[in-house]
């Protein structure tokens, strides 16, 4: 079963694709959101086994490859906390796809967006189900060319295409951290085998701690790698939905929570998931855009979620991925059918005003889970995390900060957004997009309660008076005071850190300087100069040798290799 819920969602992008001028764009509409239908199906019964039931099985497809005594085999593993992170993953992707399916109704070349939609959230089951690293990079690259490819949709729009560009670049950089780190684990271990490490592990390897917290950082968006989040807003709502929820920005944070045991580092995931709960939080006060104030919360996030991880708690750092995934879906689709509603804009200080509707209580409902209000979904998983950061002075107060931080800025986008006064504008948000909110809503609520039980044995329900002086505080100054005057800090933050300066001052430049001495050096200097001067002589020795000898096979190399000079030659 488990299998097939994996494979559904890209065989069924892998048939709109190929099919679809064929069947139209309906008709492979209808294939996208029915196979996401049967992938939840399958993974829900999986789920039952895992969750209700305590079953834990490794359901192996075939034997990749084999090094020696070394076997890497390809394979689905079914246990509780896996198979509730692809059950939070599918249905969160089937929901946002029959979602962007009236989101994006007027817009061209829907075949091919809502196909890469299947693939992107098939691509993320298979990291998440893997039961190697080997696989589990196949599902990490697969997510990074589909949130590209997804990003800048609107190809006719310069910015966008700046911005998939700008989120690809940037994760490079942790798609390097993770090879090295699989490499790492190999020659550590010999196995890239999540149980055979765990297995044979004497000590945590900090040296592949540090390059998987490489990935973490550019994949999940952490302090100082934030950079191409906010821009990847320029694409379509529903992108951004399946990113910040279920897909790209949990990958990381996942697979460091995989690996708890095998890799070292804990003090650095620390030092990064306090840290980014403050600095990606501050500049959600001063943003204005209402999916950017949306996308910074996810980043402030994430970084409860590493802290927790740094502090030995992954359980509640797996809870919080799934907690936080429902409820940032909401608010996006949420705030996607108000922009929808006001002919795309997105300034918060231009969306008050207006009747009450869905999208606008699932902002608020959203706003109050990100907060971690009592008895919404979020509310026990972040406050478990709060609870454990105490091992850390740095983490608790940085943990207590964002508390305050959180509030401040979720109240301010439900004062500009809802109750503030506008210009009364006729709002119009399509039937089916409200369908989806309110059923995102629902099974927020319902998975809270339920999390309540099947996790929590002896939950305490009652908040720190800490923690709930420092909410307190956040929500009265968003409620009073939601113009902070740019002051030099307000400036520092509202230039984003100046990250994007120091990025390309130290380090896009001198990756431009390098590339160009290569240009010069190597390309201009060596295969200009020799390749046109020496390929004709290469050429007349290859044609004598072949004469002498006569053989047909050396004939047709020489044919290809001759071609290939030739082109060469020809600049």
């Amino acid at each position: 079963m488990v299998v097939g819920g994996v494979m559904m969602p890209i065989i069924g992008g892998i048939i709109g694709l190929g099919y679809g001028r064929k069947i139209g764009v309906e008709g492979s509409s209808k294939i996208n959101i029915r196979s996401m239908r049967w992938s939840v199906v399958l993974i829900s019964m999986e789920l039952y086994e895992s969750v209700i039931e305590g079953v834990k099985k490794e359901v192996k497809i075939w034997e990749w490859m084999r090094e020696g005594v070394e076997r890497v085999e390809c394979g689905v593993i079914s246990e509780k906390e896996v198979i509730s992170m692809m059950w939070m993953v599918v249905v969160v992707g089937s929901i946002v796809s029959e979602y962007s399916r009236s989101y994006m109704k007027e817009e061209g070349e829907r075949v091919r967006f809502m196909s890469i939609v299947n693939i992107f959230i098939g691509s993320m089951l298979v990291l998440v189900g893997s039961e190697n690293m080997l696989q589990m990079y196949i599902g990490w690259e697969g997510i990074g060319i589909c949130s590209y490819i997804l990003i800048s949709y609107w190809s006719t729009r310069k910015e966008t295409g700046k911005a998939g560009m700008k989120a690809m670049v940037i994760n490079r950089i942790g798609d390097m951290g993770i090879m090295l780190g699989i490499g790492k684990g190999y020659v550590s271990y010999g196995s890239v085998s999540y149980g055979v490490m765990k297995s044979v592990v004497m000590e945590e390897d900090k040296i592949m701690g540090i390059m998987i917290i490489m990935g973490v950082m550019t994949k999940s968006s952490q302090m100082g790698m934030q950079t191409w989040l906010s821009d990847a807003m320029e694409g379509p709502t529903p992108v951004s939905a399946l990113i910040h929820a279920a897909t790209l920005v949990t990958a990381g944070v996942y697979v460091v929570i995989r690996m708890e045991g095998i890799i070292g580092g804990k003090g650095i995931m620390i030092g990064i998931g306090g840290g980014s709960i403050v600095y990606i939080g501050m500049l959600g006060i001063y943003a204005q855009d209402i999916k950017k104030i949306i996308a910074y919360s996810t980043g402030s996030q994430l970084g409860y979620m590493v802290l927790s991880v740094g502090v030995g708690s992954s359980n509640n750092s797996i809870s919080h991925v799934i907690n936080h995934g429902m409820v940032k879906a909401m608010l996006f689709m949420s705030a996607g059918g108000i922009i929808h509603s006001r002919m795309e804009e997105q300034d918060i200080r231009k969306l008050g005003g207006g009747r009450m509707n869905v999208s606008k209580m699932g902002v608020i409902i959203g706003s109050m889970g990100i907060m971690g209000i009592e008895y919404s979904s979020v509310y026990e998983s972040k406050e478990e995390i709060i609870r454990e950061s105490s091992m850390s002075r740095y983490g608790e107060i940085s943990s207590v900060m964002g508390v305050g931080i959180t509030s401040y800025y979720s109240i301010r986008m439900i004062k500009r957004v809802i109750v503030s006064e506008g210009k009364k504008k006729k709002e119009e948000v399509e039937e089916k997009m409200e369908e989806s909110i309110m059923k995102l809503s629902m099974i927020g609520v319902v998975m809270g309660y339920l999390s309540k039980e099947w996790e929590r044995e002896s939950w305490e329900m009652e908040l720190g008076v800490r923690e709930k002086v420092v909410m307190m505080i956040g929500i009265i100054m968003g409620i009073v005071k939601d113009k902070i005057k740019q002051r030099e800090i307000g400036r520092i933050i509202g230039k984003k850190w100046y990250n994007e300066v120091w990025q390309n001052r130290w380090i896009g430049s001198k990756i431009e300087l390098m590339g160009r001495e290569i240009v010069e050096g190597i390309d201009r200097k060596i295969l200009e100069e020799c390749g046109r001067k020496g390929s004709k002589e290469i050429m007349e020795v290859m044609e004598k040798g072949v004469r002498r000898r006569g053989n047909v096979s050396k004939y047709s190399m020489g044919m290809i290799i001759g071609i290939i000079m030739w082109g060469w030659s020809c600049g």
